[in-house]
């Protein structure tokens, strides 16, 4: 009898996370094609640097924006209705971008395709934590975190073969198929009763702010911030870094570049290992690899050995992206209970956006004044932070009723 109550529960995690996971795939790589088609792009003389920067911001901005609007409303509406109309509206406006050479239909395009992949993770979240045991929705969230980086990769890959309008009706075409499919899965799977959706009822624009009474959440939220700068905007700085400060030629840059961002795909699975069999207290869990991401950036400041120091840094990426692998890996999957999954997603994601572009800003200003030693002891300096936010939550943290993941 358990025999078949474990079978089951399995079967019903990997039918849930198969389409969850493929749709995930299907938005992260529509995210990265106008990045990787972008020098073919310029040869067109329609196209400039400025202009395709600028449709690159506004579908991120519109990305962070939505995140917390469809956090919100996936609580409310039904996920087959989320994510199909999202990824229907994605796909329509991937195919618009080849067929209309008008710069404000562009913008409009990329506007939408912002706001509509936001509709995705918030729902998907909410239906992997309320219908799967926990155990295999941790799984399911770190296999998530690959899809995230293997898109790029599938986006690039499109790119080395075909010019770029191929490559953008290839991905509307792909995703139009992965919203139909999605919409057929998620039915069949709420008629066998393996998806039960439960709306919450709301009670206005205030219901947004009901995520912060969850306990640790505002601890989760900063570390996911700090946690996104390591990932976004530090890893940014990589190519430069190691051309400008290690000199490094461009070929070299590149393969470092590939190799550091590789290496964070397993740091998911780093921190499901700790939480797993050394320790389940999330928080610490987090504030242990912020340590350990800060003693690897400071020894950056004092290595001069270009191999030495790359490998430090590599250290330092891993840590850092373990630490966000806890709130993805174990606290999101813990909120099945709370009914608030896809609202605490939303905000947690959209703060992390605010913080990793704000802090790009900052890097690019600072880096001409304090050169780039200055700007690895800043690095150092937020890891730090990143170690003290839970120990200061754990002393000054208020307990709510609504308990997760500790």
């Amino acid at each position: 009898m358990v025999i078949i109550m474990i079978k089951k529960e399995l079967s019903t995690a990997w039918r849930i996370g198969s389409i969850c996971i493929i749709t995930y795939l299907a938005s992260y790589v529509t995210r990265n094609i106008l990045s990787v088609s972008t020098p073919d792009m310029l040869k067109d003389e329609f196209f400039t640097k400025e202009y395709t920067g600028m449709l690159s911001s506004v579908c991120f901005i519109f990305y962070a924006i939505g995140q917390l609007v469809n956090g919100f409303l996936g609580e409310r509406i039904h996920p087959k209705m989320m994510i199909s109309i999202g990824l229907l509206i994605t796909s329509i406006s991937t195919l618009a971008v080849p067929a209309v050479a008008s710069r404000p239909i562009h913008f409009i395009c990329f506007t939408l395709i912002g706001f509509a992949l936001s509709m995705l993770r918030g729902p998907m979240m909410k239906v992997i934590s309320e219908n799967t045991e926990q155990k295999y929705a941790r799984i399911i969230c770190s296999i998530f975190c690959i899809a995230g980086f293997a898109g790029p990769l599938v986006a690039s890959i499109f790119s080395m073969f075909f010019r770029w309008k191929v490559v953008f009706l290839i991905t509307g075409s792909f995703t139009a198929v992965m919203a139909a499919a999605s919409a057929v899965s998620i039915s069949l799977l709420c008629k066998q009763g393996l998806i039960k959706f439960v709306p919450q009822k709301s009670n206005g624009i205030g219901s947004i702010f009901e995520v912060f009474k969850l306990e640790n959440f505002m601890t989760y939220m900063l570390l996911n911030a700090i946690a996104e700068i390591a990932g976004s905007s530090v890893t940014f700085w990589v190519p430069t870094y190691t051309t400008e400060h290690l000199g490094l030629s461009a070929g070299a840059a590149s393969a470092v570049y590939t190799i550091v961002s590789f290496s964070t795909l397993f740091s998911p699975f780093i921190a499901l290992f700790i939480y797993e069999k050394i320790s389940r207290n999330g928080p610490m869990i987090a504030a242990f690899l912020f340590a350990v991401a800060s003693v690897m950036f400071l020894g950056m400041r004092f290595v001069t050995d270009p191999i030495a120091n790359i490998v430090l840094l590599l250290l330092a990426k891993v840590s850092a992206g373990s630490a966000a692998g806890v709130i993805w890996s174990v606290y999101i999957p813990s909120l099945g209970r709370s009914g608030k999954s896809s609202s605490a997603n939303g905000v947690i994601d959209a703060a992390a956006y605010a913080a990793a572009s704000a802090a790009s800003a900052v890097f690019s200003v600072l880096v001409s004044y304090i050169g780039w030693n200055g700007l690895k002891l800043l690095w150092c300096a937020l890891m730090v932070l990143g170690m003290l936010v839970p120990l200061i939550g754990a002393r000054f943290g208020k307990k709510d009723s609504v308990s997760a993941v500790k």
